[in-house]
């Protein structure tokens, strides 16, 4: 190998390898790859190398898969950067740098807030808010993502709580709070939930513990029993991002799920229409389940239209509110609820006015 085109050219042979099947068990498998290739200057260490081949490895691996990334200096870059930010957010929680910002949710039926979802978020000094999908990816790798988990399910039952005992804040009937494949695989954060309802005098019907389709999919002993656990805690388990696995949904039937969430994706093609057999379909089916079905990403009147329509139950969006920190969402649930009494009031005079 003299330069980064021979090295390419090995790659590219080595996984044309793995092209043609390979049978186990009476099986046909086929194996693919992901090669992360260094041209190691003069001097450099083994350590040094294998690190930076490790970091081009997982740039093929982010692109596709099966497939080869040759590492440079963009690359390098990166990784500091990846470095800096994972130190940064390993001090975020102690600096009080994190915060919890709450999405409402909506009741089809009667246009009236009813609860919210609880998202965390990073305001990292110098660099101001951190978008979620640069550091979630992060936490779940290092496995910070069990720390912060903990720290929002709390911080998010302390809010409810403490709306709960103020007479001019709002009164949630439902609080949503994501939970990743990492924090289901933590038996003593699991074991911990009730102590934290009990704690903070949360009634568990009222929280519903968010996983992603993905996760439930895996069907793997410790998730069902850590959702079970959760169940038995009085807790709901809802499907975020449902409609993404293109899989059986056997699962549903396995697990203790009460709520499905149609994934964004969906709901943005009711624009063109193209998701209403979709979405249709999704809520049909976890209707005839007994399973509530919350809309995520109604950013348009459009949208809201046709999974009324639709017969969808709850739904969440732009066309409501962004996320909310904890005073503006009291001050957002206030004006929501003074409109939809006043356009309650208005229809109410224009049935008497028909009727009369």
């Amino acid at each position: 190998v003299r330069n980064g085109a021979d090295a390419m050219q090995s790659a590219r042979r080595i996984l044309s390898t793995r092209d043609a099947p390979g049978e186990c068990y009476g099986q046909k498998l086929r194996v693919t790859g992901s090669v992360g290739i260094v041209i190691a200057a003069s001097g450099a260490s083994a350590e040094s190398v294998l690190r930076d081949a490790d970091t081009a490895m997982y740039q093929a691996k982010s692109s596709g898969r099966n497939r080869y990334a040759l590492f440079d200096e963009t690359l390098h870059h990166r990784l500091l950067a990846r470095l800096d930010l994972e130190r940064d957010l390993r001090m975020a929680i102690n600096r009080d740098e994190l915060d919890v910002h709450y999405q409402p949710i909506v009741d089809l039926k009667t246009g009236r807030p009813i609860g919210a979802e609880a998202l965390v978020r990073w305001n990292r000094p110098g660099h101001g808010m951190v978008p979620p999908l640069d550091f979630i990816p992060i936490a779940e790798e290092s496995g910070l993502i069990r720390e912060i988990g903990t720290w929002v399910f709390e911080r998010a039952l302390a809010q409810l709580a403490a709306w709960d005992c103020d007479p001019e804040a709002p009164k949630l009937q439902l609080l949503t709070v994501n939970f990743s494949a990492r924090q289901l695989d933590d038996e003593e954060g699991i074991a911990q939930i009730a102590t934290l309802l009990h704690r903070h005098g949360v009634d568990p019907a009222r929280i519903e513990i968010e996983i992603t389709e993905s996760v439930a999919m895996t069907g793997e002993l410790i998730t069902r029993d850590s959702l079970q656990q959760l169940r038995d805690a009085g807790v709901r388990i809802s499907i975020d991002d449902f409609g993404t696995g293109y899989s059986s949904l056997s699962y549903l039937h396995s697990l203790p799920v009460a709520t499905v969430k149609i994934d964004r994706s969906f709901i943005e093609r009711l624009d063109s229409d193209s998701g209403s057999p979709v979405v249709q379909a999704i809520l049909d089916m976890s209707h005839a389940m007994g399973l509530r079905v919350i809309a995520e990403g109604v950013s348009n009147e459009h949208m809201l239209r046709s999974v009324s329509a639709m017969g969808c139950d709850l739904a969440q969006g732009f066309l409501w509110s962004r996320p909310l920190p904890n005073q503006e969402l009291v001050e957002w649930w206030r004006d929501a609820s003074r409109d939809v009494h006043k356009t309650s009031g208005t229809r109410r005079q224009m049935d008497l006015s028909r009727s009369a």
